[in-house]
């Protein structure tokens, strides 16, 4: 039974891999950089949603890109699958923990957007006040971004800067090179102020004046997102201290009692119950991460 999941699973990551290998078919729309043809959106949505997220957004091209992440998650299921096989366990938790192990990849590059998010956020506000300044020496808007690109020493703000002064001297109007910025932001709040420079410049608006609000309006809701943030992370660390300390008072109590794990192990109740409290943990400590990624 165990064997027959594995492989089942293992010829759907094969399909999978084989599927990612195919070549992208891009149209030009206006206002959208790219898109996938019709006649392969239903097909393929997921699996281009899954490398926008966990290969683009991380900024882990160069490692994880050309479906590279497929594969290494095709090894990963395998090297699992390997390794539970010679634990001696009932068949479901097994399995019930190879699903669990495999999400850990997914875990950790959460993890690393989380992080990601907190970087850019520390530095906006840096952003903010040399943009300022350069419009307030000079009121020519690309000239600005190029000298903030130059300055700034936050590389996920800089590369989307780049793309856009790139653009630029490219001679690409300044409508489509705001598009291809905004396409390589994926930060809420940077792309906001994005979407906002985008609308007074194209609409030859005050621009240093919106560049002064923002900054002000910025610096306000940081005094309260941080006290919500230091408020949040005390709660979910707690919860995770609570997690942790189930864990191990339930390992030492099995530890110091054979019975009850011949109990959980070897009888037909016990698995089930075992099964059951297992998924529960693991369903605890999921929602815990979810919610940890909630932008407050």
């Amino acid at each position: 039974m165990y064997w027959v999941v594995m492989i089942n699973m293992l010829a759907l990551m094969v399909l999978v891999s084989k599927e990612h290998k195919v070549k992208r078919t891009i149209l030009p729309v206006k206002r959208t950089l790219r898109v996938y043809h019709q006649s392969f959106n239903a097909p393929r949505a997921w699996l281009y949603k899954l490398d926008r997220r966990y290969v683009v957004q991380t900024f882990l091209e160069e490692w994880l890109g050309q479906g590279r992440l497929v594969k290494l998650w095709l090894g990963w299921a395998l090297i699992l699958a390997t390794v539970f096989y010679f634990i001696d366990l009932p068949i479901g938790l097994r399995i019930l923990f190879w699903i669990m192990a495999m999400c850990l990849p997914a875990v950790i590059l959460e993890w690393r957007l989380e992080w990601i998010d907190n970087n850019i956020d520390k530095t906006l506000f840096a952003f903010l006040s040399k943009a300022n300044a350069c419009l307030i020496q000079n009121e020519d808007l690309i000239n600005a971004l190029l000298e903030v690109e130059r300055s700034n020493t936050n590389v996920y703000i800089r590369k989307g800067l780049k793309v856009f002064n790139t653009a630029i001297r490219a001679g690409v109007s300044s409508e489509v090179a705001f598009t291809m910025l905004l396409d390589a932001t994926y930060h809420d709040y940077l792309r906001y102020i994005y979407l906002n420079v985008e609308q007074v410049h194209l609409r030859q608006g005050d621009v240093v004046e919106l560049l002064r609000a923002l900054e002000n309006e910025y610096t306000a809701i940081q005094i309260e997102l941080n006290k919500r943030k230091i408020e949040l992370q005390h709660d979910r660390n707690l919860t995770l201290f609570s997690f942790v300390l189930v864990v191990l008072t339930a390992l030492r109590i099995i530890k110091t009692h054979d019975y009850i794990i011949t109990f959980y192990l070897n009888s037909a109740l016990g698995q089930v119950l075992s099964f059951t409290l297992v998924l529960s943990m693991g369903i605890g400590l999921g929602i815990v991460i979810i919610a940890s990624r909630k932008r407050v």
